[in-house]
């Protein structure tokens, strides 16, 4: 994924601001493929895995994170779909 490695050295995101219940649902996904990610996207931690998180454009706040060839899409009540 080649546009993964774009989106991790991004900086200076105006849209980085994600509410609590997001913040707990990444960090679900995160404790259940922290380490796939290490060996497949050199992910090293939990806090630089949440900086992936993207806005849906017309989402309503939604953001999207890359998991393992899925993209999965997080609300911000928590609610968690791909």
């Amino acid at each position: 994924m080649a546009g993964l490695e774009v989106n991790m050295k991004c900086k200076g995101r105006p849209w980085s601001k994600i509410t609590r219940d997001q913040a707990e649902a990444i960090l679900k996904v995160w404790r259940r493929h922290g380490d796939e990610m290490l060996h497949k996207y050199n992910i090293r931690n939990f806090l630089q895995y949440r900086r992936l998180a993207q806005p849906l454009m017309g989402g309503g706040g939604c953001v999207m994170i890359p998991s393992l060839g899925i993209w999965l899409g997080i609300e911000t009540d928590g609610h968690t779909h791909s």
